[in-house]
């Protein structure tokens, strides 16, 4: 039987919150693209979070903790902050027109997969790029593929469904 520890139980009360937040973020801009066309739905969302990073600027200490981190960090961060934000973008474009186009609960399953591409570039790159490590021990390794053939498995499963 699996133990877990009150500070355990704490993690998983989130992440299950967050996959619930998730699944209805998901499902309300499957509904505003059912509702509109790509181009309204795209701008009133991301008009949506936009509001919600502004009300985040009212708290002080956010404020100081943005205007240091910007102070603190070298030029070439920047331009990989800039290049990352960028490549989200492009991805969130896509994402969105998939769910403009398609099935919710298809799309989204499809996103899990990104943890299988996460998984291949970290060992790809953990050599290449500092900070960048993955645990590879037997046990790790063998959870890791396991984790990673249910995410597949449940994708061909929701695939068949539909």
């Amino acid at each position: 039987m699996l133990i877990l520890n009150r500070f355990k139980m704490k993690i998983l009360g989130l992440a299950i919150l967050s996959g619930l937040f998730g699944g209805l973020s998901f499902t309300l801009l499957k509904w505003a693209f059912n509702n509109s066309d790509l181009v309204n739905g795209i701008f009133w969302t991301r008009m949506g979070f936009i509001s919600a990073a502004l009300l985040s600027l009212l708290f002080v200490a956010a404020r100081k903790d943005i205007a240091l981190s910007f102070k603190h960090s070298t030029l070439s961060s920047k331009y990989l902050f800039l290049i990352n934000k960028l490549i989200a973008a492009g991805g969130f474009i896509l994402l969105y027109y998939a769910l403009y186009k398609g099935n919710a609960p298809l799309i989204n399953g499809l996103g899990g997969l990104q943890y299988v591409f996460i998984f291949i570039m970290a060992i790809l790159f953990r050599n290449k790029i500092p900070g960048i490590a993955e645990n590879l021990d037997d046990r790790s390794l063998v959870i890791k593929i396991i984790g990673l053939l249910c995410i597949v498995d449940g994708f061909i499963i929701l695939n068949l469904s539909l």
